[in-house]
């Protein structure tokens, strides 16, 4: 393609990033004698893998031919993500001759590479190296080629230089005393307010601070007209964004201190608030960055930056309303009605699969939002806002399973349990009605599944799995607390709370804690959650917990990883098989987590010329068939399908007749491969001994008998955090066919 203009000073020539755009495969790739590489083409950008580096030189070279006039430019930029600890080299064969540029080394995150072009006027050629001397799996992706005018870009940058804080005509003049009320009553009215700001005011006394004057104190002194620039970053996403709007983080903010200053009636603390709904409405472009605006392309990320600009600044709008003038006022309903609910609308009318996942129901709380504020000025708006609602039931009635289950993990039911949520109550007090009466009838139904999924471990919410994280949000088990007290939405909300003795910063779901009693439920020891394929085990032994959770999946369901089958253990309150959930999509690390390598699965391993993988997502329905009680737990799954290119046949049982021993024995045919890689992964301390493994904790130890004919060995695979890792005890039998039986003692110190 030829270079198209971004912005007066930078011009795209590779888009890594659009399918329709990209042609990767005009580019040559360089034999470098490196394992298993390869190259997929996915939603929003080129990506590469590899098993094993060579011993020598780059483990990926890849050139492509150009007849390029660069004139008008003094810079090449290549934007990647490369594997942590790898350096990347970019060459470009001018006219001049050759000129590289080699990066300092990787950590998980994208960087752009700036390759100084001198008074090169023509690239013939431009190559990409990767170097890096970590052994194993390792992959990343190519995110687009430009060409830049530095001194043209900066004067284009400056425009957003031009801002103070005072907003002349647009806010209240600093010397304004407001009444300290809510402008339209949709998150909480006056009455609600005077009993949060009672009780904020027993808790301060009961632990000596105020929580919201603790949430934004770092807030204050930050000066948000410095960061209002052309696009406006997804919290603290860094997948799309430019690394020069890494920091420019404008969300996420102003809600809090709205809240905080309609709680403390501190005027400041609204008037920053304001602040930062005037910096957001000045950005440009409601979007991550210029790849969704690219005028070549049409590839978009759908309405997430869109969705939570309409949730904050109609936030602001209503608890700090009272700081803006009316010309404020309605430049931010005129950006809110054209742009922002005009884009939302687009992608809900261009993408039915968002019915058939979290994604609509993620962005209904923001359309909600600024349907309630634009209702209440435009008389026309209200037939949209009934549309949002019925749209919002369906998807939900689409998503939850009929057991009540969620396929794509606990992290992402927050995007019902609070964007849901919340906007049913919007709607609900919108038209006159009881929250509970309008709630979608499958959310009552979910009792089950965050049972089935519950965590002992007193740092932890749940278990993990898929996309996850082990701790909901607060707003979550707040609204589900209330929707459900019966059921253990209450016991994690007791939890949470109880951990870390914070009222939540979040002003409706404070209101709905306010009021919460703790309750306690019972734990059942079985619970199996048919559709969803998935069960759990929870019994005693020694008056310790042991819970043992297995993963089926539904067919088709999104956010899932390659860990059928798998199974999680927690004993004495501590994980001892444990699933490594997912974190910041920025990172490289997000992707490594979804595979089965990185799961308590078995893989083939030999010769292969490929990283084993069963299908992802996977699509048959994959249900562990089990039975228990307080004393026995037995289960079995077939995985057959699922990894079906790599074994003819694979079945996992689950045995264990009594709490203290667990069997799991797997029968097997492979297709490719030598032998079979069974991986058990913790964070516990593990010693290997003669004939077993030991995982020990603080109360108590598993203790793994070494099977016969069996290789053993422990390897620490990094997660997110730097200094935090995985151990990954590697069970390995050399043979094609045949079974593998790993017997299980749990011992109470």
């Amino acid at each position: 393609m030829k270079p198209v203009q971004v912005n007066i000073g930078e011009a795209i020539i590779e888009a890594f990033w659009a399918p329709e755009l990209r042609n990767f495969q005009e580019w040559k790739i360089e034999d470098t004698k490196t394992k298993g590489l390869e190259f997929q083409e996915t939603w929003c950008a080129e990506a590469f893998s590899w098993i094993q580096r060579p011993l020598n030189g780059p483990s990926l070279k890849i050139s492509k031919e150009y007849s390029l006039d660069c004139t008008k430019f003094d810079k090449l930029i290549l934007a990647i993500n490369s594997p942590s600890k790898s350096r990347v080299k970019i060459i470009a064969d001018t006219e001049n001759g050759i000129i590289e540029e080699l990066s300092d080394e990787f950590t998980d995150f994208s960087e752009e590479i700036q390759l100084d072009l001198g008074n090169s006027k023509k690239i013939n050629k431009i190559i990409i190296e990767i170097y890096t001397n970590e052994d194993g799996f390792q992959g990343g992706h190519f995110k687009w080629i430009m060409l830049q005018n530095s001194d043209l870009l900066n004067e284009y940058l400056e425009q957003y230089n031009n801002y103070d804080s005072k907003w002349i005509g647009y806010l209240k003049d600093e010397n304004y005393n407001p009444e300290f009320k809510p402008t339209y009553n949709l998150i909480v009215d006056e009455e609600e307010l005077v009993k949060l700001r009672n009780y904020h005011m027993i808790h301060e006394k009961l632990t000596g601070k105020s929580m919201y004057a603790d949430y934004v104190k770092e807030l204050k002194h930050e000066i948000p007209e410095d960061m209002i620039h052309d696009y406006v970053i997804f919290w603290t996403d860094q997948r799309f964004a430019r690394t020069r709007d890494y920091m420019k983080r404008l969300t996420l903010k102003g809600p809090l201190l709205a809240s905080a200053g309609l709680i403390l009636k501190d005027k400041s603390l609204l008037r920053l608030a304001a602040r930062y709904a005037m910096s957001l409405a000045m950005c440009t472009n409601w979007n991550d960055s210029f790849i969704t605006e690219f005028k070549a392309g049409y590839w978009e990320h759908r309405a997430f930056v869109k969705a939570v600009i309409c949730y904050e600044i109609s936030m602001v709008l209503d608890l700090a309303g009272e700081m803006f003038t009316d010309l404020g006022r309605d430049l931010i309903l005129r950006r809110l009605g054209e742009e922002a609910i005009g884009g939302i609308n687009y992608i809900t009318w261009k993408h039915d699969y968002i019915f058939d996942n979290n994604q609509l129901v993620w962005f209904t709380y923001g359309r909600m939002l600024a349907y309630a504020v634009l209702e209440q000025h435009f008389n026309h708006v209200k037939p949209y806002t009934d549309i949002a609602y019925k749209e919002l039931v369906e998807n939900i009635d689409n998503i939850i399973f009929e057991d009540g289950a969620y396929g794509e993990g606990p992290n992402y039911y927050n995007c019902i349990g609070d964007n849901a949520n919340f906007a049913t109550y919007i709607y609900a007090k919108l038209r006159g009605l009881k929250f509970k009466d309008i709630v979608p009838d499958k959310i009552m139904k979910t009792a089950d599944f965050v049972e089935c999924l519950q965590s002992t471990v007193p740092s932890q919410d749940v278990i993990p799995v898929c996309d996850g994280e082990p701790r909901f949000k607060k707003p979550t088990l707040a609204y589900m607390a209330y929707l459900l007290p019966n059921s253990h939405w209450t016991t994690i909300l007791h939890k949470s709370l109880n951990r870390e003795e914070k009222i939540p910063s979040d002003i409706l779901a404070f209101n709905f804690i306010r009021e919460f009693n703790k309750k306690d439920i019972i734990n059942r020891s079985f619970i199996s959650l048919p559709e969803m394929g998935s069960v759990s085990s929870l019994r005693k032994l020694d008056d310790q917990w042991l819970k043992i959770f297995i993963f089926g999946n539904k067919a088709n369901v999104d956010h899932a990883h390659e860990d059928k089958g798998s199974f999680v253990i927690e004993f004495c309150n501590e994980t001892f098989a444990m699933d490594p959930g997912s974190g910041n999509y920025s990172s490289e690390v997000s992707n490594l987590v979804k595979q089965a390598y990185r799961h308590n699965t078995s893989v083939p391993y030999g010769n292969l010329e490929k990283r084993p993988q069963p299908e992802r997502p996977n699509t048959k329905d994959i249900k562990v068939i089990a039975n228990g009680d307080e004393r026995s737990f037995n289960g079995k799954v077939d995985l057959s399908y699922t990894w079906r290119e790599f074994f003819n046949e694979y079945t996992r049982e689950y045995l264990s007749s009594t709490p203290d021993e667990l069997i799991i024995k797997e029968k097997y045919d492979l297709k490719k491969g030598e032998g079979i890689d069974f991986g058990w992964s913790t964070q516990l301390d593990v010693k290997v001994e003669e004939n077993q493994v030991v995982i020990s904790g603080d109360k108590g130890e598993a203790v793994i008998t070494i099977p016969e004919e069996v290789s053993v060995e422990v390897t620490e695979l990094r997660l997110f955090d730097e200094n935090s890792f995985q151990k990954r005890i590697s069970f390995k039998k050399s043979c094609k066919k045949g079974e593998l039986v790993i017997k299980v003692l749990f011992r109470v110190y």
